[in-house]
């Protein structure tokens, strides 16, 4: 997963994000948590998005505003959660925390600090 951009608007930031699915099966769902900090390390914000499906090879785009921030105040964006996700022998049934997480690579950016 990448961050591809961070678009400043009235009152909130905009991130685009990509992932690339770089896994030898189809990645039917992913729903990762993105939460964006303030500089003295508190949450302001936490919001999900699907990325699904996604064939071997393939990549999606996905975008997520937070409303009430603007994107100078944002100091890190973090990926989290994830759980029942849709890809390999992982499915909503699953109870290996962590798992769909694990297999999830994040892409530094010189936007700002995007970590998992």
């Amino acid at each position: 997963m990448q961050l591809l951009q961070q678009v400043e608007s009235s009152n909130s930031c905009r991130f685009e994000f990509e992932l690339t699915n770089t896994l030898p099966y189809e990645i039917r769902s992913l729903v990762p948590e993105f939460s964006v900090y303030r500089a003295n390390g508190v949450v302001y914000a936490t919001d999900s998005r699907n990325f699904g499906p996604v064939r071997p090879g393939d990549k999606v785009r996905r975008a997520l505003r937070f409303a009430g921030i603007t994107c100078a105040e944002i100091t890190r964006l973090q990926v989290q959660g994830g759980e029942r996700c849709e890809m390999g022998d992982l499915n909503k049934f699953s109870d290996a925390k962590g798992a769909c997480l694990a297999k999830l690579r994040v892409l530094p950016s010189a936007l700002l600090k995007f970590e998992k």
